[in-house]
């Protein structure tokens, strides 16, 4: 892949990184769902995968994203997650623990240095 600018990779039609089911919920609890997502970049050309691979556990952990929802409102809980498909954001990795030459690390408007692989 040709080398891209920071800048480049988050594309004004692209997605948020992140959403929050049920904001309000009263609840001290906050729910985090880091591999919940399905998204890829545009400039990252869809990695060259289809929508069937793209659901399958290569890509995210399949039902965090539902299983996030029924307990934000069982229990009146926000519920944070991760739009961006772990194939191109790992939320839960520290930005030192990619393989030299596997990944870059680039900022998602204005949030912290992320690993992109």
């Amino acid at each position: 892949m040709a080398a891209l600018e920071a800048d480049s990779l988050l594309g004004p039609d692209d997605p948020a990184p992140f959403e929050v089911y049920n904001a309000g919920g009263a609840s001290p609890f906050l729910l985090l769902g880091d591999h919940a997502g399905t998204a890829i970049l545009a400039s990252l050309k869809s990695l060259g995968l289809g929508p069937e691979d793209r659901g399958r556990h290569i890509a995210l952990d399949i039902g965090v994203e539902g299983l996030g929802q029924v307990l934000a409102r069982e229990l009146d809980c926000p519920f944070l997650r991760q739009i961006y498909s772990r194939l191109v954001i790992d939320c839960n990795r520290h930005s030192g623990s990619c393989p030299a030459g596997w990944c870059r690390k680039v900022s998602l408007r204005g949030w912290p240095p992320s690993i992109f692989w």
